[in-house]
């Protein structure tokens, strides 16, 4: 019974003191298979640090073209006509909980689109490039 507790502490002791593993996801891009492989690794990264019993925090920081992957509704924008693929959708919801998603307002208002058609699990940010110097000053590696 001893030995139980003792491995059980050290055990403990050993999972907190693993440091959280922080990772910054940049997207510029409006192009779908680059945006559909950084979902796929985000994904992959929350599976694998899950699966070992690791803390994590894993954030997208949506600017330029990227922009039109955090919106709601394309309707009225110069995305209007595009489709986002159905493997894309399914994936951004397979994520919530595992990472989450900020948005550029900088680009929202160069683009001219009201952050009401932001999708509402998107965070808006006042700007993507302080955002991103932020996060690798507080620590998490920069995926771009």
């Amino acid at each position: 019974m001893k030995k139980t507790l003792i491995l059980l502490l050290v055990f403990s002791v050993y999972c907190f003191a693993q440091p959280m593993k922080k990772v910054l996801f940049g997207c510029k891009s409006g192009d779908f298979k680059s945006f559909e492989k950084s979902l796929d690794s985000m994904a992959h990264l929350s599976d694998y640090y899950s699966k070992n019993s690791f803390s994590y925090d894993i954030v997208m920081v949506a600017q330029s073209e990227c922009v039109k992957f955090m919106l709601a509704s394309t309707e009225n924008t110069e995305y209007a006509k595009e489709e986002i693929p159905l493997d894309i959708e399914l994936k951004m919801e397979k994520l919530k909980g595992k990472a989450r998603f900020e948005q550029c307002a900088v680009t929202l208002s160069r683009k001219q689109i009201p952050s009401s058609k932001v999708r509402k699990s998107v965070k808006i940010v006042e700007s993507a490039t302080v955002a991103t110097v932020d996060y690798q000053l507080n620590g998490y590696a920069l995926i771009p």
